[in-house]
């Protein structure tokens, strides 16, 4: 309903009343939870009922699911690049590529961490992904200690290290992805 969300992060309830007779009881639960939020907007002197994720990282969240279910759970340099190219000038974009590092870090993918870094990002997004994608591996490391032999064979620090020429050294992001590479190492 949101175009995957090319137009908007929110719905006209009125577009989500077919659905929600399906789902009512969960569409509740969202509602009581605070998780989805109801609120009305003026428009042309109508008001007009909206429903909307309390928090964007949550749309954003199930946006980059269904984005994965749309490629057939394929995180190559196509779905990157259709990604990078659809969202372009769309703030959703910077947070899918982020979810997508989340997905590819747990599950253990690292083979596509250089489609996202060989993207035409600016200077900021790219080094500010290498820094994410660093704190990730600390992250993912503290529960999972032979990490560090699959990002050996994989060759993840060589990837990062070759990507690392574009960092600003007045960029706040830099010392901490370089201390961040090195306790992953």
């Amino acid at each position: 309903m949101t175009n995957f969300g090319r137009n908007n992060s929110t719905v006209l309830k009125s577009d989500l009343i077919k659905e929600l007779s399906v789902f009512n009881n969960a569409y509740m639960e969202l509602l009581a939870d605070g998780i989805l939020m109801e609120e009305k907007i003026n428009q042309n002197s109508f008001a007009l009922e909206f429903v909307r994720f309390i928090q964007p990282h949550v749309f954003e969240y199930f946006l980059f699911i269904e984005l994965l279910d749309v490629f057939d759970q394929q995180m190559d340099e196509h779905f990157f690049d259709n990604l990078n190219n659809d969202y372009f000038g769309n703030q959703v974009r910077f947070q899918l590529l982020q979810w997508s590092i989340r997905y590819i870090i747990r599950c253990e993918q690292f083979e596509h961490l250089s489609s996202i870094l060989n993207l035409k990002l600016n200077n900021y997004e790219k080094n500010y992904l290498i820094y994410f994608i660093a704190e990730n591996l600390n992250y993912k490391l503290k529960d999972d200690p032979n990490l560090i032999n699959k990002l050996k064979v994989n060759r993840i620090h060589e990837t990062l290290s070759k990507h690392l020429i574009h960092f600003d050294f007045i960029d706040s992001c830099y010392k901490e992805a370089i201390n961040s590479l090195i306790l992953s190492s």
